[in-house]
């Protein structure tokens, strides 16, 4: 299941209710920033069970080792503002869908964002705002 969060300022209310909710499972959270929101809102009890992973652009999400909770973060500062092949970043975010979706060690998969993508929300299951 594709859950996709779209927050309207920050991330800080919807990580803090997806936090809440994993307990023990393992997560690989990715983003394109440094964790330091993440650190803030995270219980400390979390951190062993949390896989950090930085990315810079579309192709490294598809190199990402995965776990039980997969989250996203940012995905739209990838290649918004920049000159893009609208084709190619369109490839990249199906083929990052669907090798999350068919990958059998993923139970839950969330996509935190401020921008709302029409493209990418026809592909979730569930769209959410914050």
């Amino acid at each position: 299941m594709i859950r996709y969060w779209i927050s309207s300022n920050n991330h800080e209310k919807a990580l803090s209710q997806l936090l809440s909710t994993i307990s023990s499972q393992k997560v690989t959270y990715i983003n394109t920033t440094t964790p330091e929101l993440l650190l803030n809102i995270a219980d400390p009890t979390l951190y062993d069970s949390i896989n950090y992973e930085h990315v810079i652009d579309l192709q490294a999400l598809l190199q990402v080792q995965l776990s039980s909770v997969v989250v996203i973060e940012n995905l739209s500062s990838l290649y918004q503002g920049q000159i893009v092949n609208n084709d190619k970043v369109s490839f990249f975010i199906s083929e990052i869908l669907q090798k999350i979706e068919n990958d059998e060690k993923v139970d839950e998969f969330y996509l935190i964002d401020v921008r709302r993508s029409r493209f990418i929300e026809v592909m979730c299951d569930e769209v959410c705002v914050f």
